[in-house]
């Protein structure tokens, strides 16, 4: 999108999307065809183990040892923050029965997910969370629940299993992103579609840019971050989710670096106030140092 919008986001502008949408409209009034989406979940098994991994080390900030699965990833594989536990090789979130839902909450999801393939998912990682905070989390640490989560877990079939379910996510989160759009309220049906198909190209551009590289990069920050449509992801009423890095894209920066390159660059700069710390920046830039070479 233009600088304009991304100096918007910095500075958390109190400016409505429509005048912020204005400056798009010219270049985007005809809407091209609708391209092809490639398809995340069609990623060969080999291809999800080594995006899975990466997925993992970006969630438990292991770069050391790229590739390889260490003591930490192991331990990290069960974990808690705030009022919820982080479960799995990408941490999803599963809430305790009386707690808020203000992040999307995927380990039920998962869960459902690896049972219907066939794997020992028992009924209690089904439910609500048996923990209600972090002292009985981590007391309960080396008991027979969570270490057998986190034996199977860690296991080579069920890694690309839980990578595929992020896969999922990412191949369902532009509809969801388009229909976030056609829900809004103070823009007209030509911004709606002028913007609809601006997230389409630049989606479509990231996707295939050094396959699978920029797959890997949508599938990570859909995980990390989210499609960008929850009201409760947001603050001030900015978001920071796969629809707002999509959305701030600057087409020359794409044409000049590479859509992976661009999609890096205005992720990093969506977070100078809300988030400064070099993991962020770390984790971003494992979408350049990906080698799709090794997972082809």
């Amino acid at each position: 999108m233009k600088k304009f919008l991304l100096a918007c986001c910095v500075l958390l502008s109190a400016m409505t999307f429509s005048s912020m949408l204005l400056a798009s409209v010219m270049k985007y009034e005809e809407p091209g065809l609708v391209l092809p989406m490639p398809q995340a979940s069609d990623l060969k098994d080999d291809q999800l183990l080594e995006i899975g991994i990466k997925v993992w080390q970006n969630q438990c900030g292991v770069w050391d040892h790229p590739g390889k699965v260490t003591h930490d990833m192991k331990k990290g594989i069960t974990s808690w923050e705030a009022d919820y536990a982080l479960i799995g090789i990408g941490q999803y979130i599963w809430y305790p029965a009386d707690e808020d839902k203000n992040f999307q909450e995927d380990w039920p999801r998962v869960a459902q997910a690896l049972k219907d393939k066939g794997y020992p998912i028992e009924d209690w990682m089904l439910e609500a969370c048996p923990w209600n905070n972090s002292e009985e989390f981590f007391a309960d640490f080396n008991g027979d629940r969570l270490k057998s989560l986190r034996k199977m877990l860690a296991k080579k079939a069920l890694i690309i299993e839980q990578a595929r379910c992020i896969a999922t996510r990412l191949d369902e989160s532009l509809d969801k992103m388009k229909a976030a759009i056609d829900a809004e309220s103070g823009i007209t049906n030509e911004e709606k579609t002028v913007l609809k198909q601006m997230l389409s190209d630049h989606f479509y551009q990231v996707a295939t840019d050094d396959y699978p590289r920029g797959l890997y990069a949508l599938m990570d920050y859909v995980h990390f971050k989210g499609e960008g449509v929850l009201p409760t992801e947001t603050i001030n009423g900015v978001g920071w989710g796969l629809r707002q890095a999509l959305e701030q894209m600057d087409d020359k920066i794409i044409a000049k670096t590479g859509s992976v390159a661009a999609f890096v660059d205005t992720t990093i700069a969506m977070f100078p106030s809300r988030e400064t710390n070099e993991y962020f920046k770390d984790r971003m830039e494992t979408y350049l140092t990906f080698n799709p070479d090794k997972v082809k």
